[in-house]
């Protein structure tokens, strides 16, 4: 009977080591999936036991030594099938819970359902919808649509450079898809445009999308109407440039137009935002060091270009360490800044960049 127990204890034993190597060889390793396992592949073991045992008894043809060895051995090599069906089970159920708990329509799961973000939109509870929209955008991360309502929510709510940083996610993850990009990147300049109160960065994302896009127009961003003198004739001459495709001369004109007014920073980020929609990551974030390290005494604009880099590191250059570094810079040196609230949002992983 000893024996038998031993025997007994080491099957259970190698029924819960070989649920925990399939769980941690599933694609999602949940801690409590391997719990629920091992719970469920027990709980079969012991059903058996009882079941074998009540029959060997009914029958009366065993001693309790002699029953033990054979049922022992026999859930022994039952063991494993055990466990593979407690997995699949487990992972039917947690499949299902978790479409549900998504409020995915049950006649359509190629798509998100946004009732639940809606509901709370309408009631007025933005960061509730918002949070809803990010649950189906990690469900369905090559659906944009979560993120364009995200996006929107924020610019309703005046969070503009959130919607920003959101418009830049959907840009930097679709960029192959151009209908999507062309929506994305008309709605941040836009926003640049009637917000931010950055235009030259809206002239260089208009003038990236035209050339994706030759018979692109859009009334929402119309040209914005400078005056002529140096340095503002100098940014004139920088978009006109852009629009010509001419970018390595409009560089050229937005240093010069720098030079001027060595105190404005504008032209840079235009310079830089041209660079990042021609996909020359490299020189934008050179540029970008170099106005990190210009207006290092301007907590505004240093913290700004610094979470422009970070996110150029995040998006385009897919280093996340360097990033995150970046990101706990901004948040130690201007916690209260709107780039430190976002550097702090994408450290949580609350924030509209990243990648699901």
């Amino acid at each position: 009977m000893t024996w038998g127990l031993i025997v007994l204890g080491g099957v259970d034993a190698a029924l819960l080591v070989t649920a925990v190597v399939i769980a941690r060889h599933a694609e999602d390793f949940r801690v409590w999936e391997v719990l629920a396992v091992c719970v469920v592949a027990v709980l079969i073991h012991l059903v058996g036991l009882y079941v074998y045992k009540e029959s060997l008894i009914r029958a009366g043809n065993a001693d309790a030594v002699g029953r033990l060895s054979v049922l022992v051995t026999s859930l022994a090599t039952g063991a494993p099938a055990a466990v593979v069906f407690a997995h699949i089970f487990i992972s039917v159920v947690s499949s299902a819970a978790s479409e549900v708990g998504l409020g995915k329509r049950t006649g359509d799961t190629t798509r998100p359902d946004f009732t639940a973000a809606r509901e709370k939109a309408g009631r007025g509870d933005v960061d509730g919808a918002i949070s809803e929209y990010r649950l189906c955008a990690r469900a369905y991360p090559d659906v944009p649509d979560s993120l364009f309502g995200i996006a929107t929510l924020l610019e309703m709510e005046g969070r503009y450079e959130e919607a920003a940083a959101t418009w830049r996610d959907i840009i930097g993850k679709f960029r192959d898809d151009v209908t999507t990009w062309t929506k994305a990147a008309t709605n941040l300049a836009t926003l640049f445009r009637e917000y931010l109160d950055d235009p030259d960065a809206a002239d260089g994302l208009i003038e990236a999308i035209r050339q994706r896009n030759p018979g692109f127009e859009n009334r929402r961003v119309a040209p914005e109407k400078n005056g002529t003198g140096s340095a503002l004739g100098d940014l004139d001459t920088a978009r006109a440039m852009a629009k010509t495709a001419d970018v390595d001369s409009a560089i050229a004109m937005y240093r010069k137009s720098f030079a001027r007014n060595p105190e404005n920073p504008r032209p840079l980020f235009g310079a830089a935002t041209l660079l990042e929609v021609n996909g020359r990551y490299e020189e934008a974030e050179a540029l970008l060091r170099e106005i990190v390290d210009t207006f290092r005494g301007n907590g505004k604009v240093w913290a700004d270009a610094a979470y422009r880099l970070g996110s150029l590191f995040k998006l385009y250059l897919h280093d996340r360490e360097k990033a995150e570094s970046i990101f706990k810079e901004i948040v130690r040196r201007a916690p209260m800044s709107k780039a430190g609230r976002l550097a702090g949002e994408q450290l949580t992983g609350e924030g509209g960049g990243g990648e699901a």
